[in-house]
């Protein structure tokens, strides 16, 4: 797969040059072109391909992210930015635990953080809006922006289809061929179009509302990502949280297609792949794999493969072309 250098994270400025595309073997790599927190996981077996297109100016940032297989995505967005998502809702399993419509507008909360899980062949759209601007063009237009901060929302786009296809639309030209001479036409029109959608839909927010289901996997999920450098009996996640196992099971069955424990495997797996890539070049792979609780070497190796579609040593190998690649 083919790398492309870079030296800095994009600079927000208004001369900002054109748009810049990175494909990564780890969709954790992206840390070190954005100011994203973001911790992603593979749950899909099979060849990851990650692909994100990126663009910066003084108050706009766009980021346009393609993934070929289904992965667990946790984190929260830059600060001093009001972050917003338009996804192909074909491409979501879910969003903070909540099936999406047709057409949504999603809120990233810098307070609350968000979870998702996208599913093989994700595209998704994410347009940053600093604060500042924001601020003012509220007061232009009139339109009340203070319900957004920090918060994690959903917005549904009911009757507003053509809005936000248009604004989805917008933005991917923009990533395709972005000029200096548009750039501040280009961040009122998505700023207006973004609060005129959030104005008009007001009725049609969801405040996310954790059902029973939700609960008891965000507490299993809690306590899996606590013990990712271990393995942990699923039987004794269920005793310690009163969660019964077969409404675990079908929990994670339903999120993830998966059971807990091969979440669990498939959560120390990708940990070992981000190490192998991006840790010391004198460490071994046992040294790794150990690190992570796994010591039957054959089976190890068997299970990575089965993952990843590639052995571990095959990961090891492109670490150092990587390093020269990436700030990571």
């Amino acid at each position: 797969m083919r790398h492309i250098n870079f030296s800095t994270k994009p600079e927000a400025r208004a001369d900002m040059p054109r748009p810049m595309s990175i494909s990564v073997d780890h969709p954790n790599e992206m840390s070190g072109a954005t100011d994203w927190d973001i911790d992603f996981h593979q749950i899909e077996p099979g060849p990851l391909q990650t692909r994100l297109t990126l663009f910066g100016a003084e108050d706009l940032q766009l980021a346009h992210l393609r993934m070929s297989r289904m992965v667990r995505q946790t984190g929260s967005p830059p600060k001093g930015w009001m972050t917003f998502g338009i996804t192909d809702t074909t491409t979501i399993k879910s969003w903070q635990n909540q099936q999406l419509e047709r057409s949504s507008l999603l809120c990233f909360g810098s307070r609350d953080g968000f979870e998702s899980t996208s599913l093989a062949g994700h595209d998704g759209l994410v347009i940053s809006l600093s604060e500042r601007m924001l601020q003012q063009l509220s007061v232009v237009y009139d339109i009340d922006v203070t319900r957004l901060a920090g918060r994690t929302q959903i917005y549904a786009a009911r009757d507003n289809h053509a809005l936000l296809t248009g604004l989805r639309t917008l933005a991917i030209t923009a990533l395709a061929d972005a000029s200096d001479a548009s750039i501040d036409s280009l961040q009122e029109d998505l700023s207006f179009g973004i609060l005129s959608f959030i104005d008009t839909g007001s009725e049609a927010l969801i405040h996310v509302s954790p059902r029973y289901r939700d609960a008891v996997l965000r507490r299993a999920m809690s306590r899996i990502l606590a013990s990712a450098e271990e393995q942990v009996s699923i039987a004794t996640i269920c005793s310690d949280e009163g969660i019964p196992w077969r409404t675990l099971n079908r929990a994670f069955r339903d999120e993830f297609g998966i059971g807990p424990k091969t979440f669990h495997t498939y959560l120390r797996l990708n940990r070992v792949r981000f190490d192998l890539a991006h840790g010391s070049t004198a460490q071994s792979i046992s040294d790794v794999a150990n690190r992570y609780d796994f010591w039957h070497m054959g089976q190890f190796a068997k299970d990575y493969r089965s993952l990843f579609g590639e052995l571990p040593s095959q990961t090891l190998s492109r670490a150092e072309p990587r390093r020269k690649n990436y700030l990571i």
